[in-house]
């Protein structure tokens, strides 16, 4: 019986910790696509204020 215990314990612990790395591995994969979606935006204003500014200078 208490074999039986440990070993739901272990599994539901395993079972666990997997859904934790599922959980940061989205996470992380959710902050890249905002770090892409916040840099990009202020590359490509910087780009083009510079170009606009060599234009008219």
């Amino acid at each position: 019986m208490t074999e039986r215990i440990e070993h739901l314990c272990r599994t539901c612990w395993l079972g666990l910790r997997k859904a934790e790395r599922d959980e940061w591995e989205y996470y992380r994969g959710a902050g890249k696509l905002m770090l892409y979606y916040s840099v990009i935006p202020i590359v490509v204003t910087a780009a083009l204020v510079w170009a606009l500014a060599i234009v008219l200078l």
